[in-house]
């Protein structure tokens, strides 16, 4: 079965507003009500891997 998805960029004041959490490494990845949203630090990382089993 195919999965399809949305990758959409969001401010560092929604992302921690729901998550409640801070980027503190180079990435950081969070699954919040189904939802599953990603912090990256683009200065020390160019792409993003997100774990199928987070969503």
């Amino acid at each position: 079965m195919a999965k399809y998805f949305k990758v959409v960029e969001i401010d560092e004041k929604e992302f921690e507003s729901e998550t409640m959490e801070q980027l503190e490494d180079n990435e950081l990845i969070i699954s919040v009500n189904g939802d599953v949203y990603v912090a990256i630090d683009e200065e020390q990382e160019d792409e993003i891997s997100i774990p199928l089993d987070c969503f």
